[in-house]
């Protein structure tokens, strides 16, 4: 999937927990000490053989998807965002990888703020942690300086 900034998937950030739940074809609604959590699987467009969907995550506010996350079940990751590979390379580490695609996402033009083992983007409101996850921010519930306080992917 060509991944730009905003979430291609069926179930989008801002979304109630009754839409995303129509949105998957198997879901779940569990509650830890701190938050809500919706889970589901979506089907995507052009699915590769074998290939089961992509599993979300997302954080659930007052019955609203604040974070839609797209967890990468298998590798290698056949999504690219802005055209950038988002796998870990052969022979890479985690933060050789990080730093490989902050730099490529720099050079498309892109404000990158690395934290941790995340690429941020705040002006689209993205996280990405390569090899792993993707999550999508919901601008009308977060600021920019509570995205990058917060943007830490299940």
């Amino acid at each position: 999937m060509k991944i730009e900034s905003s979430c291609p998937l069926p179930v989008k950030p801002g979304m109630t927990v009754a839409q995303a739940t129509e949105a998957c074809y198997q879901s779940e609604l569990g509650a830890d000490t701190y938050v809500e959590e919706f889970e589901g699987w979506v089907d995507i467009e052009a699915l590769e053989p074998g290939d089961p969907g992509r599993k979300i995550v997302c954080c659930v506010e007052d019955g609203i998807c604040i974070t839609v996350e797209m967890k990468y079940m298998e590798l290698p990751i056949t999504d690219t965002f802005y055209g950038v590979d988002l796998n870990c390379q052969p022979g890479e580490g985690w933060m050789t990888s990080l730093e490989r695609v902050a730099r490529a996402l720099e050079d498309k033009g892109l404000e990158v703020v690395k934290r941790d083992s995340y690429v941020l983007l705040p002006d689209v409101f993205v996280a990405i942690e390569v090899g792993e996850t993707i999550g999508w921010f919901d601008p009308a519930y977060w600021s920019r300086e509570e995205f990058l306080e917060e943007a830490i992917l299940a």
